[in-house]
């Protein structure tokens, strides 16, 4: 991801240009199209762009990833890798966001935070306990397929189920969690990997699907998915068992509230004559 971005208003539209083949696969084949694009397809002359603003391409690149990690169509697959990759292309390089100042000059004064509300508080508490609990569930889940494959000695054998996709290759080839040499396999086109170099893979993306934004959260996710279901299709392979438990936060300890001592009644006075 490149580290400067161009900075536009929120709201503000680029273009993305579609070939003929890429519009009709995605109005012919994707059935979860949702109906505000699928207008917006229809109603633009082929030899124009379409016109999307940084959260429509965000929503938009997570349809193309999910009908394309669900494709059985090379080809179809294929053509909607290379939409994802323009789509991704266009959200790394811009961003509508306000741009952070670290080092204000005396010429510029510095700007004063917008204070966080209770439903910021929550939105950013969710999100993070959302990919928190993927990236639990994906290493509970590499460990325990590691452990099964050690235990039934074939880690070290090639998982001919598992042929990777252009959206596979282009995630699992950036990831620096990944091993180098498997990385340069993978860009290099290679379609022979071991199960352990599978599990590790998926081990890989836990490591850095909280970091992604949300457009490569969904990339990574499907890619998590295929190689989940790439181990898990083998012959005689018994599914591994996950559980993941969100850890509580210890009960903070009372205080300890003072013990009251009841004084014994001392003897009644004789009333004065």
């Amino acid at each position: 991801m490149p580290r400067n971005r161009t900075h536009i208003r929120p709201g503000e539209k680029l273009d993305l240009s579609l070939t003929p083949a890429e519009r009709a696969a995605i109005l012919d084949n994707m059935l979860c199209l949702p109906p505000e694009y699928e207008a917006l397809l229809r109603k633009t002359r082929p030899e124009q762009p379409l016109l999307l603003t940084l959260e429509d391409l965000e929503d938009f690149s997570g349809s193309v990833a999910a009908e394309s990690n669900h494709a059985s169509d090379k080809k179809l697959r294929r053509i909607l890798d290379a939409v994802y990759r323009k789509m991704s292309a266009l959200l790394d390089r811009f961003t509508d966001k306000e741009p952070v100042v670290t080092r204000p000059t005396a010429s510029t004064q510095p700007t004063k935070p917008r204070k966080t509300t209770v439903a910021d508080q929550k939105a950013f508490e969710q999100c993070r306990e959302t990919s928190a609990d993927q990236a639990a569930f994906l290493v509970a889940w590499a460990s325990t397929s590691l452990r099964l494959a050690e235990r039934q000695r074939n880690q070290h054998e090639s998982l001919a189920s598992f042929v990777p996709n252009d959206l596979d290759r282009l995630v699992l080839s950036t990831l620096p969690g990944v091993e180098p040499g498997v990385r340069k396999r993978m860009g290099a086109g290679t379609n022979e990997f071991t199960r352990a170099e599978v599990c590790g893979m998926v081990m890989a993306i836990a490591r850095e699907i909280h970091k992604a934004p949300a457009h490569r959260q969904v990339g990574m996710l499907m890619v998590a998915m295929s190689l989940m279901a790439a181990v898990q299709a083998g012959p005689g392979d018994p599914l591994p068992q996950v559980t993941v438990t969100r850890k509580r936060a210890a009960a903070r300890p009372s205080r300890a509230t003072k013990k009251t001592v009841r004084r014994k009644p001392g003897p009644k006075k004789k009333p004065k004559l």
